[in-house]
């Protein structure tokens, strides 16, 4: 009798430690699929916001006076008084990358706005950043020496010729 209550705590023992091998495999289990599931929202989170600031991207450059109203005024109140005072109707900008081509097209119409890099002029009436706009310009070393600077509040015209 005795061994048998001896086989029978060691069969117990035995299935205790199965029990316990199997809870742990189950658990393991339950724990992978877990982190595969918040790693796959996590997913799809970063997704909808790349996203997201991919259309507030294409929001700003189709609405620019929404969202930088004050240089978009300040390029259009320039290019009217250039248009003014000089009577021409042919401005030269450099890439600031504040604004694409045609927002800046938009902002100083019906002003011609051409690319400086593009065109390389000998003389032109070029529209430059101010230092208070936090817009750096390309090259601003070649445009030191400008004259005639009609003077705007994030920008400025100024006539500008090779020397």
């Amino acid at each position: 009798m005795k061994d048998w209550f001896i086989f029978i705590v060691k069969i117990q023992t035995r299935m205790k430690e199965k029990a316990k091998t199997v809870l742990t495999i189950i658990l393991s289990a339950y724990l992978l699929l877990v982190s595969l599931q918040t790693w796959g929202e996590l997913t799809k989170q970063v997704r909808s916001t790349k996203r997201s600031m991919d259309s507030m991207k294409q929001l700003v450059s189709g609405y620019p006076h929404l969202f930088y109203p004050n240089h978009f005024y300040d390029i259009h109140s320039l290019s009217e008084k250039f248009r003014k005072l000089k009577g021409k109707e042919e401005l030269y900008y450099i890439d600031n990358q504040i604004f694409q081509f045609d927002v800046l097209q938009m902002a100083s119409a019906p002003t011609l706005l051409k690319s400086f890099e593009a065109a390389h002029p000998k003389s032109a009436y070029i529209v430059l950043a101010n230092q208070n706009s936090k817009i750096e310009n390309k090259d601003a070393i070649l445009f030191q020496n400008c004259k005639e600077k009609i003077p705007g509040e994030f920008y400025s015209i100024c006539f500008w010729e090779i020397q």
